[in-house]
């Protein structure tokens, strides 16, 4: 006889559909009025779970978010109708990614205020986000994210981005080729590369059709070639 699935490690023999009498009927109440018998293998949405985690969601942030009651996300065997709202949960940016990016910004010269203001994020949480302090909320990490594209369009201070490059941080170029929310990721730090980035490139070009000068990206570390 085997033992029972519940996803806590019952170490009672299983009596009806891999489960004990017990966790069986909680299984029940938990995905009622569904029948368990709709019950479907858990892996697929267990490894998105897993990808979800990685990528610094909470078992509690994917409940809330799917409205599935925790023990049901972290059983072995799921109703189909859940395990497909797993899977359509995207991921979030992570804690490092989200950091990346507010540095990023910096590096244009953005103050940390203006990206606040922009974010309607505290000023407060995007020091603690950069200075890696803490988990970062999902709803924040949506909005960073979110608001970093078109952030990144635009230039702001010299003075500023002048501090960041002393503080190390890098620019948005130095994530183009790489997952930004990737920890192990390595961004490119080449002020300038073998090869001089050019106006044809995505992002310097999205830079000077903002009407941004090539001089001023210099300023800015990039060796740019005013070639269309």
């Amino acid at each position: 006889m085997t033992g029972c699935q519940w996803a806590t490690g019952c170490l009672e023999p299983a009596e009806t559909r891999g489960h004990c009498g017990p966790h069986y009927k909680k299984l029940w109440y938990h995905h009622s009025p569904l029948v368990a018998s709709n019950l479907i293998d858990a892996g697929p949405a267990r490894r998105w779970i897993a990808k979800q985690l990685r990528h610094d969601r909470t078992y509690h942030s994917i409940a809330a978010r799917t409205g599935i009651d925790d023990h049901a996300i972290k059983a072995t065997h799921i109703q189909a109708a859940n395990a497909a709202r797993i899977l359509a949960l995207p991921l979030r940016p992570t804690d490092i990614g989200c950091a990346r990016r507010i540095q990023a910004l910096q590096k244009l010269g953005h103050t940390l205020r203006a990206i606040a203001t922009t974010a309607r994020i505290p000023h407060g949480t995007l020091k603690s986000i950069t200075e890696h302090r803490g988990h970062v909320q999902d709803d924040n990490a949506e909005t960073i994210a979110r608001i970093y594209p078109h952030m990144r369009l635009k230039l702001g201070d010299p003075r500023i981005a002048r501090i960041a490059t002393k503080h190390g941080h890098l620019g948005p170029w130095a994530w183009a080729d790489v997952d930004i929310d990737n920890p192990r990721a390595q961004p490119d730090r080449r002020p300038q590369g073998p090869e001089p980035l050019t106006l044809a490139n995505s992002w310097p070009r999205a830079l000077a059709l903002q009407g941004l000068s090539a001089a001023w990206l210099r300023t800015q570390g990039l060796d740019v070639r005013e070639t269309a």
